[in-house]
């Protein structure tokens, strides 16, 4: 299972929460960092910035996946 779906906070966006972690028991195992291949910080109303590979998101960043060419990106496949 990846996730569950609920309506338990202030959500006003779609969005996950996950965790990586040394075991797959609930609550025994200790968080790990994790590598995110590729992807773009985004804010608000703004357009995502430069690309970002093999990076690990900082706390209360918000990421966008989507796979479009970045015009400054020549590195793009």
């Amino acid at each position: 299972m990846l996730a569950n779906i609920g309506a338990s906070g202030d959500a006003r966006e779609p969005h996950l929460h996950f965790e990586v972690t040394t075991s797959a028991h609930l609550l025994v195992g200790e968080g790990i960092p994790y590598l995110i291949s590729r992807y773009q910080l985004s804010s608000a109303g703004k357009r995502p910035d430069q690309i970002h590979t093999n990076e690990l998101p900082q706390d209360g960043d918000m990421i966008d996946f989507e796979q479009r060419k970045a015009a400054h990106d020549s590195s793009y496949k």
